[in-house]
């Protein structure tokens, strides 16, 4: 569960302290994912499969957190589309930085043009997210460099991400 009352409770503070600052559960979810979004940044290695390897370790850390596996979990349930909105008003910024490391990756001859970058995005973010949130473990770091042997591999027929 994510929410003020357990924000509270964590924090030391009382609960009117946090309505005072945050209204609203939307608001203070706002607030939290800023906290995490504003320190994934996707390293430029010259290599893609270097460049998803190092952005899933991130992703891993950052997901494991007890706090973002409960908003992560709230923003799953669906029961608030507010909060669905602040997710994608975060991490959009986390999938546009992989759409520039496909584009730098393309511009390298590294990967084809043809590449659909929300597509590679969703294969790297979900198994990450179905870990932390549905299984509550975090990926293994030979499970990452896994994900991401996968993902690179998923291409145009006959065509790899080197």
């Amino acid at each position: 569960m994510f929410g003020v009352a357990e924000v509270a409770e964590r924090s030391g503070v009382h609960r009117a302290t946090i309505y005072r600052r945050w209204p609203t559960r939307a608001q203070l979810l706002r607030e939290s994912l800023t906290l995490y979004t504003n320190h994934v940044a996707l390293p430029d290695t010259g290599s893609l499969r270097r460049d998803l390897r190092l952005l899933a370790k991130q992703l891993t850390v950052i997901f494991s957190d007890p706090l973002v596996v409960a908003m992560n979990g709230a923003i799953a349930s669906g029961s608030d589309p507010e909060l669905a909105q602040v997710a994608v008003e975060h991490w959009t910024p986390v999938f546009d930085e992989i759409s520039r490391a496909l584009k730098r990756a393309v511009e390298r001859g590294e990967a084809p043009a043809a590449v659909d970058s929300g597509l590679l995005s969703y294969l790297l973010v979900s198994p990450l997210l179905v870990h932390t949130v549905f299984l509550h473990v975090a990926p293994s770091p030979r499970f990452i460099a896994q994900l991401v042997d996968v993902v690179t591999a998923s291409v145009p027929a006959g065509q790899r991400l080197l």
